[in-house]
């Protein structure tokens, strides 16, 4: 079929190995196996001397499956295609520095999660603009609880979109001002110099990282607005935070999965295997799907230090993140008295983290954290933690 379509009669082997179904997707061959199959004719495309115009061919069959409604059966099977091959999933880890050939490895979740340990912050050895350098600089969390002390720096996507075009319009002044002094001349890639002059600053200084760089004679003022614009990145506000997890997380540590609809069956199918209760929302309505979280939440026990579960639905639940404390219909007398102790040893927790509380308070301290075994280097408090303490103090 590579043939008839006017194709190379070749396969990149090594497109297929990084890109599995979606190399095949496009290949004229491809699309034309598929309505040989399907009984459906189609013929190639030629030139007045009876060459075929690959690029002409591919497009009409493209059109022709677009045209019969098939668009998703072909999907379907360049998939069954390509698994006919009994792929092995891998993971690309660049190319060899000998035969210039991609390395791989084999994509277990270890594997994974190595490489996210690798690569938490800008790990990946390259500049991608203003965004990637503000994330390399901006300081690391060591927890949850450093998270949480740090919610007041988000703002919602519209107001860090003005945040992002302003530092965006000061980096290439900056370059402006910095063009002078650039000993290379002109260069289509100085902004990229300069990002890579910021991203080495922090590391060997500012005077230096401009030397390395083919910089000469850097005024020590535009250094100061170098200097000045490097800490405006490192104290920027934030739409979010970025976590990333530093083991593997099994399916069985989870309580529930809040899951958009259309959600793949096999994925459902997964999902129910580890009896995970599931709650949809609407794809890409952030409304809903808070909605759903919070439903999620309500149900489960477990979830957000919530109250034991009763025939009538939990009583009440504390969350950590807003520091809130809800009541339900179920609660009783008891229910807030829980759910208070909840949040005093949760705030107690962090104070004492952040090095808060005299002497007289971290010798009482210790008394309860060897009551409840809360260990010296623990990030955030277990929930067998919170219930001891909480039952304890009803």
């Amino acid at each position: 079929f590579l043939e008839k379509t006017g194709e190379s009669r070749f396969i990149d082997v090594d497109q297929l190995e990084r890109n599995g179904a979606d190399y095949l997707e496009p290949l004229a061959g491809m699309r034309a196996k598929f309505l040989d199959e399907k009984g459906i004719p189609w013929e190639s495309k030629k030139d007045e001397k009876e060459q075929i115009l690959g690029g002409a061919t591919n497009s009409a069959l493209r059109d022709l499956i677009e045209e019969k409604g098939l668009t998703s059966d072909y999907q379907k099977f360049v998939e069954e295609t390509f698994k006919g091959l009994n792929p092995k999933e891998q993971i690309f880890t660049g190319y060899s520095n000998t035969t210039g050939r991609p390395k791989y490895q084999p994509h277990t979740l270890e594997n994974v999660v190595n490489i996210i340990k690798k690569n938490l912050r800008a790990g990946e050895g390259f500049h991608y603009g203003v965004g990637s350098l503000r994330a390399e600089l901006t300081p690391e969390f060591k927890s949850l609880n450093s998270i949480r002390a740090e919610k007041g720096r988000l703002i919602s996507p519209e107001n860090f979109k003005a945040i992002q075009d302003e530092v965006d319009h000061e980096f290439f002044a900056l370059t402006d001002k910095l063009a002078p002094y650039y000993s290379h001349g002109e260069n289509t890639h100085f902004s990229d110099t300069v990002l890579a002059v910021m991203g080495d600053s922090p590391k060997i200084g500012i005077d230096s990282a401009l030397k390395e760089y083919g910089f000469k004679e850097v005024p020590q003022k535009l250094q100061k607005n170098l200097a000045d614009y490097l800490q405006k990145l490192r104290n920027l506000p934030t739409e979010y935070f970025e976590v990333k997890p530093t083991r593997v997380v099994h399916l069985d540590e989870f309580s529930g999965a809040v899951v958009p609809e259309g959600t793949p069956k096999e994925v459902l199918d997964v999902l129910q295997k580890h009896n995970l209760k599931t709650e949809f929302y609407k794809a890409e309505d952030s409304a809903d799907r808070q909605r759903a979280i919070s439903k999620l939440a309500r149900s489960q026990p477990g979830i957000l230090f919530q109250d034991e579960t009763t025939e009538n639905g939990p009583r009440g639940y504390y969350d950590t993140a807003s520091n809130v404390i809800g009541l339900m219909k179920s609660a009783d007398a008891s229910t807030f008295l829980h759910e208070s102790a909840h949040a005093w040893l949760q705030n107690s927790f962090r104070f004492v983290k952040g090095g808060g509380g005299d002497e007289a308070y971290h010798s009482d301290w210790q008394v309860l954290s060897d009551w409840l075994g809360i260990k010296d280097d623990q990030d955030d408090l277990t929930r067998d933690q919170q219930e001891k303490f909480a039952e304890g103090f009803e």
